[in-house]
């Protein structure tokens, strides 16, 4: 489908701009015991299965408070496997079968945000060639963790990868009309995207063999595989907020229905736009906005920046506005 609302990539991040609030980045970035409860604040109208409309949440995913503590977004500290992988969840909305939390379903439906912490850049590799009989034991439960999906109901994946112990990088895949097609988001660009081609082959042959339960062998001929030219990360530490950032854009560019181009490759991010960013990812664990909106958001920023009007408040079903003492709303 053409991008005939003309989305950009500063569109969804003026948006971002435009809903971020301060408060859920003071809370998750404070001091205190890592795994310590915490309210975790659930949409209104995902909220009333609990009695005072909030849910309590230990730590784990799926909705919780990061287990190794969420401190970690704040200034220019790498992300830890427990924030990305619990704000990546945030972003996609696959039927589970069997149900978790009502959080789940802040995400885009039909994206399936797949949990990294079973994800490794090595043995993905080995995957690349493997047969199914032959699969190591990561790779036998990593495909554990997509049966937990109902296959019918899902048309991207999206993965965080955890490359060499200190490094991020996100593989998404459109698997819609029965091929898979898989896109390699690296922060350093596609000269470094090229190091993981193979692991990135790897998630294809898992991923083939989720969708096919007879097929026992890799795909044959050549992979349908993109290497993706940026955003450019440039400093040492903000690996994980280029992986997470890719993600949002991958989950709001298909509920717009508008496909991945290299406009989005180009777009650089300041250290201004990286620290708004962690704030964003704090705010989307602790107070989520529901993704779909996000999307309408983002839509309408274009159409108003087209119109000459982008810096304008966009409304809000309820009532909040922006920047550092707006209120940015949950999905209602």
């Amino acid at each position: 489908m053409p991008n005939t609302a003309g989305v950009g990539p500063d569109d969804l991040l003026g948006v971002v701009q435009e809903i971020c609030t301060v408060d859920s980045y003071d809370i998750l970035t404070s001091w205190g015991s890592a795994t310590g409860r915490f309210e975790c604040v659930a949409p209104e109208d995902l909220s009333r299965a609990w009695p005072d409309g909030k849910e309590s949440m230990t730590h784990g995913t799926h909705g919780s408070r990061p287990q190794s503590g969420s401190a970690c977004l704040a200034g220019t500290s790498w992300l830890n496997s427990d924030v990305v992988n619990v704000t990546l969840g945030r972003f996609g909305a696959a039927r589970r079968l069997r149900a978790i939390y009502a959080l789940d379903e802040v995400g885009i439906a039909r994206v399936c945000a797949l949990n990294g912490a079973y994800a490794d850049d090595e043995w993905l590799q080995q995957c690349a060639t493997c047969t199914r009989p032959c699969l190591s034991p990561e790779a036998r439960k990593f495909l554990r963790q997509l049966h937990a999906y109902d296959l019918a109901g899902i048309d991207v994946f999206i993965l965080p990868v955890h490359a060499g112990g200190n490094h991020w990088y996100l593989l998404s895949a459109d698997v819609r009309g029965g091929d898979c097609a898989v896109r390699i988001h690296e922060p350093y660009g596609a000269a470094s995207a090229e190091l993981h081609g193979a692991a990135g082959v790897g998630f294809r042959t898992l991923l083939r063999y989720y969708l096919r339960p007879d097929a026992t062998s890799p795909p044959a001929g050549e992979p349908d595989l993109q290497l993706c030219d940026g955003p450019i990360q440039d400093d040492g530490h903000s690996c994980g907020v280029f992986t997470l950032w890719a993600a949002f854009e991958c989950a709001v560019l298909y509920a717009l229905g508008i496909p991945w181009c290299s406009a989005f490759e180009r777009q650089r991010l300041t250290p201004a736009d990286l620290l708004l960013l962690r704030r964003f990812f704090a705010q989307m664990i602790h107070r989520p906005i529901r993704m779909s909106e996000l999307a309408e958001r983002c839509r309408q920023y274009a159409i108003r920046r087209q119109a000459g009007g982008a810096g304008g408040v966009l409304p809000s079903s309820g009532g909040g506005g922006g920047g550092d003492s707006g209120g940015g709303q949950p999905a209602a």
